[in-house]
């Protein structure tokens, strides 16, 4: 399948007429509909670059990765970090308009993603991702980028130069992508192994039961942990017809902090949160909050057996886990709606857990990658997800 689709640019596009008229209507003096697809189109691999950078040197160097050498777009020698803890500043002067990200891949530039991706230093953490040498990737890149610099200097781009973007698009960033929806949504095995202990939370009279399990992507290069624990069920108001839950979930960013050799080994760590229907009658319905914590496997052990000692953090080991007595601040409180559900035969309930997922605050770990909507079967994942990771707002229109 082409990685630019129809789908990738929204339900409401018609590959017939190129846009849905009924939904927008664009002055004739504006610019042509090509422009806009390629504004698309290079907004997606530029985003797509920088998670290709991100997994790469946070499985290399783990918790060192922001302190990589690199130059910057004027020939000055910095790190990434510094670089940009420079740039952000510049956003606290006018954070009343937008406020600062988080992640510091959000503050280079495409020109300075690539000088990483081509270095001599670091092609070798890249290769695997990439589909052919560094000389074809940089006359790729290149190709693109004297295009991105054409539309952002208000020169004439033209219907063909987009179908160019297109075409590098696909030959550079497919092979990554198929490596990302494996870390992203290798699902759990039916059969797997599992062990739960009782962790005591500051603030709850009771432990938190929590259920981890642990499994390995087929190509043998990434391990995942699953923690879940149901939900501290605090009480239930009613309002006239409408009820609120008031709850205490697991929060990831502070698990991280309780846990900083786990976030020093972890890659990606992505959230569910799931509830049962209610009846009405009984006691408040369960919320379960669910980690997913990606972790690169042990060098050298892709046809090997991978034993869960070798792949894990101590903090996830049991016999580690089960000595822990200094109680954890490890949930936060929330707040959630609980919608009338009109079924066939009878009349339900269901927690919405949305608000479990602020998605307006970002989280200050950049391995926190919040929750992340698996695509369907036809889509591609980089240009059809809603939101990429480290953005606090939504970038498509079918959401």
């Amino acid at each position: 399948m082409n990685w630019w689709t129809p789908r990738s640019l929204g339900p409401h596009f018609d590959p017939g007429d190129r846009w849905d008229h009924d939904r927008w209507d664009i002055p004739g003096e504006w610019l042509p509909m090509h422009y806009y697809e390629a504004m698309n189109c290079l907004f997606r691999i530029e985003n797509a670059l920088r998670l290709l950078v991100y997994v790469a040197l946070k499985t290399e160097f783990r918790d060192k990765w922001e302190n990589i050498s690199l130059t910057t777009d004027d020939s000055k020698p910095t790190s990434l970090g510094a670089i940009a803890r420079k740039r952000s500043g510049h956003d606290n002067d006018f954070e009343y308009m937008c406020k600062p990200l988080a992640c510091p891949l959000m503050y280079l530039t495409a020109g300075e993603l690539v000088s990483i991706i081509l270095s001599e230093s670091y092609w070798k953490l890249f290769k695997p991702y990439l589909p052919t040498t560094t000389a074809v990737i940089k006359t790729k890149l290149l190709e693109v980028a004297c295009i991105r610099n054409a539309l952002a200097h208000f020169r004439p781009v033209t219907p063909a130069q987009v179908e160019i973007i297109k075409q590098n698009g696909t030959q550079i960033l497919t092979k990554f992508q198929a490596e990302l929806k494996e870390i992203l949504f290798t699902p759990l095995p039916t059969k797997y192994p599992r062990w739960r202990l009782e962790w005591p939370v500051k603030g709850c009279a009771n432990p938190v039961l929590l259920s981890c399990s642990f499994t390995v992507s087929k190509n043998r290069r990434w391990a995942f942990a699953y923690l879940s624990a149901e939900a501290q069920n605090v009480r239930m108001e009613t309002f006239g017809e409408t009820c609120i839950l008031h709850v205490n979930v697991l929060d990831l960013d502070k698990f991280f902090d309780a846990f900083p050799g786990v976030r020093k080994r972890c890659v990606i760590a992505t959230e569910e949160c799931s509830a049962g229907l209610w009846d009405g009658d009984s006691k408040a319905p369960a919320v379960r909050k669910i980690f997913r914590m990606v972790f690169p496997t042990p060098q050298g052990t892709k046809d090997q057996k991978i034993s869960v000692a070798q792949t894990m953090p101590e903090e996830l080991l049991p016999d580690f886990a089960k000595t822990l007595a200094k109680p954890l601040t490890l949930l936060s409180s929330h707040v959630l709606p609980v919608l009338e559900l009109k079924l066939e035969q009878e009349t339900a309930w269901r927690v919405d857990t949305g608000n479990v997922f602020d998605e307006t605050t970002l989280s200050k770990f950049p391995e926190n990658w919040k929750k992340m909507t698996s695509p369907d079967f036809e889509a591609e994942f980089l240009t059809s997800c809603p939101k990429y990771p480290w953005m606090n707002l939504y970038t498509s229109r079918d959401v």
